[in-house]
């Protein structure tokens, strides 16, 4: 991958078609192993490529939006409260009985 390709609103538009394809064929495998919290990983993968959707949509390259680059999407609230119910889901018992575990993760997260 080109890291400094800037990608066309076709090419951002095709790339998320592909990764909603794949994020509803892991959908699918992720059901088949019956365990609800590893279910909800897909929705975490799914509001991802809502976001690179919306990006795109708007012509915005999202492909380098992460901690490496200090590039961020435009989100809503719902988004985030979606994505803290998805992650509640999943991790939000065992920080809630170790308070020590989630202030490393936040020091991680590099949050106050």
């Amino acid at each position: 991958m080109n890291l400094d390709h800037s990608y066309s609103k076709e090419e951002l538009q095709a790339l998320t078609l592909k990764m909603r394809k794949t994020a509803n064929t892991v959908y699918l495998l992720l059901q088949s192993c019956e365990v609800h919290a590893f279910i909800e990983f897909n929705g975490l993968m799914q509001k991802y490529v809502d976001l690179c959707q919306r990006a795109s949509d708007a012509g915005v390259d999202f492909t380098m939006f992460n901690t490496h680059n200090d590039r961020a999407f435009t989100v809503h609230a719902h988004d985030i409260e979606y994505m803290a119910e998805k992650f509640d889901c999943i991790f939000g018992p065992l920080f809630r009985r170790n308070l020590v575990l989630w202030n490393l993760f936040k020091k991680k997260l590099e949050l106050p």
